[in-house]
């Protein structure tokens, strides 16, 4: 069955003349070839990306193949968009085993007949939603407390002032030996007595000694339960030498983001800052981190929209 034939062979073997069996071949369409030579499903990666708010470009590409099968310029990113593409992939022979996209409101439905896995950005913001889903441990004993701008340089300002960085409040709290326990950082709107006692009261304890620079911004603490140690700053320098570990952490926070993300922007900033805490203050049970989130994800599994994501 799967040897070569002639055409006197299949006469032979069928009882039927040649001429008929040569009709017969001769009415076979040819089949068409598909795109890139791809014959088996694949799994198709499919996103989007803009410059600007209305140019962008819509991609399918197959990773197995380390090619791109399909684009198109887009001015919004909508259902139409991918199922013109996945028409296409359909008009050419190509079929598909799975797919891989962002989670975008109506994207899924396009493709609800295979299976859809959420791009890993997604699972991660997913995930570090539910880092903070509890309430966090307040600070105890001896705490440090500052303030830092977090972005990019900025020309024309001094100080705290700014016009387009994040400002931050980071508490570190002391081991017994002086070392660095647990970490706390918020983004708060301005460096002003009202935002810094608020940051304070959702990091610190009542009860604890808090060491700050000299800023007029901490003199509330006191009144609020806390033994307030300021120190007068001769120099910047002295900032470093009076509130070590603020530095060390803020310091630490800001490599990370630029090795790892190479920058964020200010409305996910938060976001980041609780991841990075959360690996910080887990840091002696980092071989159990990994239980720790997921029995973290398991309880506090409330589903999570796109637009809670993609927000503040």
């Amino acid at each position: 069955m799967f040897c070569r034939h002639t055409l006197k062979d299949l006469a032979k073997e069928t009882g039927l003349g040649r001429k008929r069996i040569q009709r017969y071949f001769e009415n076979i369409p040819a089949s068409k070839p598909t795109l890139f030579g791809i014959t088996s499903p694949i799994v198709l990666v499919a996103d989007a990306t803009f410059w600007g708010r209305d140019y962008g470009l819509l991609l399918f590409r197959s990773p197995h193949h380390k090619r791109h099968l399909w684009w198109l310029e887009i001015e919004s990113e909508d259902k139409e968009c991918y199922r013109s593409g996945r028409l296409f992939l359909e008009e050419n022979r190509i079929s598909l085993s799975a797919v891989v996209i962002d989670g975008k409101p109506g994207i899924a439905g396009v493709f609800e007949d295979l299976p859809v896995q959420i791009c890993h950005f997604h699972q991660i913001a997913i995930v570090r939603r539910y880092l903070t889903k509890k309430t966090k441990r307040l600070l105890k004993g001896v705490v440090e407390l500052d303030e830092s701008l977090v972005g990019g340089r900025e020309r024309g300002v001094n100080g705290r002032q700014t016009e387009r960085k994040a400002l931050v409040a980071v508490a570190v709290d002391h081991t017994a030996k002086g070392g660095c326990r647990h970490a706390h950082m918020q983004v708060i709107p301005d460096a002003n007595g009202q935002s810094l006692t608020a940051a304070a009261k959702s990091a610190i304890d009542t009860g604890s000694t808090v060491l700050t620079d000299g800023w007029p911004g901490y003199n509330d603490l006191k009144e609020q339960g806390y033994d307030h140690i300021p120190w007068t700053l001769e120099t910047p320098e002295d900032a470093s030498r009076i509130l070590p570990w603020t530095h060390i952490v803020i310091a630490n926070f800001k490599r990370w983001i630029l090795d790892v993300f190479h920058g964020v922007s200010p409305k996910h900033l938060q976001s980041y800052l609780d991841e990075f805490c959360y690996r910080l203050n887990r840091r002696w049970n980092y071989a159990d981190l990994f239980r720790r989130i997921l029995n973290r994800c398991l309880r506090f599994s409330v589903p999570v929209t796109y637009k809670q994501l993609i927000s503040s």
